[in-house]
């Protein structure tokens, strides 16, 4: 009789953690965004497009194209920060970088769908 009461009360237990740590997880999504952009360090413009690429990573996209024989290629990043989601564009000119400027910015609305989720999540479990 005691071992069918540990028995029921132990798979009560393991269901209660499982929903307690999927609803940790929850909470914790989508409060950890980056409050700068990586690329805020840059201070001059000295890298090659092959150090750059090192340094950053790989582009989102990248666009290339010939103008006088040189070859231009434009590598575009976006990052998720807390508020934004910043495109920024950097324009390579002979494999150097000649210029960065932030191409695109669009107000970040993952934060808000992650609450929401989180919220349907907790009203699901209370049913």
């Amino acid at each position: 009789m005691n071992k069918n009461f540990t028995n029921k009360y132990s798979h009560q237990l393991i269901i209660i953690l499982i929903c307690c740590l999927t609803s940790c997880k929850a909470l914790e999504y989508g409060h950890n965004y980056p409050a700068t952009s990586k690329f805020n360090d840059i201070e001059t413009l000295t890298y090659s497009k092959e150090d750059f690429i090192t340094t950053y990573g790989e582009p989102t996209c990248k666009t290339i194209e010939t103008l006088d024989n040189i070859p231009n290629e434009k590598l575009f990043y976006v990052e998720k920060l807390k508020n934004v989601v910043v495109t920024t564009q950097f324009i390579f000119i002979n494999d150097t970088i000649k210029k960065m400027e932030i191409f695109k910015i669009e107000e970040n609305i993952q934060p808000y769908m992650d609450s929401l989720r989180r919220e349907i999540r907790i009203n699901r479990l209370k049913e």
